[in-house]
């Protein structure tokens, strides 16, 4: 009978030192409700907006703005050669490289980036890519905050006006002396 004492003596221990203690459990956070309306739901289809919109040949690169929605914005960012160096003071950016490879320098990194791949830019950092291979340059452009065209510090001035490098004159060949060669019938 003692021991069975001993147990609800135990048991009575132990409620006595845990009591304190039930209120403490972490409940889940009940669920906020944002009072930014965040719009419906989207699709895009890169290659239809890509031939509405493509990339003029006179143009190094280009932004095409999809949407945007509160705290960022995206769209497509095409370029035939390259994107020249900038950054952005109040941007970041994330990118999808869509379509092409290139070699990125963001900062003092450098590295090769192909499709599929992603890239993280903070703001601040200066980048700038050079198309790889023969595939042109498409790259899925997330900004936080929205894009603002006003943001973009370029590092040459020159470059935000630069075109696509004009293509070299073609130069006549001045035949010197006419030779006859010989057929074999």
């Amino acid at each position: 009978m003692e021991s069975s004492n001993a147990g609800v003596k135990f048991g009575l221990v132990m409620l006595a030192f845990m009591l304190p203690f039930v209120g403490c459990v972490k409940r889940a956070p009940e669920p906020r409700t944002s009072a930014v309306k965040p719009g419906v739901p989207r699709h895009w289809d890169v290659g239809d907006e890509k031939l509405k919109n493509p990339l003029p040949e006179d143009m190094a690169d280009g932004y095409l703005e999809f949407a945007r929605a509160p705290g960022f914005s995206y769209g497509l960012t095409m370029a035939h050669d390259s994107i020249s160096a900038r950054s952005h003071e109040r941007h970041d950016l994330l990118i999808y490289v869509h379509w092409g490879s290139a070699v990125f320098h963001a900062g003092d990194e450098k590295f090769y980036a192909a499709t599929g791949d992603m890239v993280y830019i903070p703001r601040g950092t200066v980048y700038s890519a050079t198309r790889t291979g023969r595939l042109p340059l498409e790259l899925i452009t997330v900004y936080s905050p929205p894009f603002d065209r006003d943001d973009i510090v370029y590092q040459e001035p020159e470059a935000a006006r630069q075109v696509t490098p004009p293509k070299p004159e073609k130069k006549e060949l001045k035949v010197e002396k006419k030779v006859k060669i010989p057929v074999k019938e």
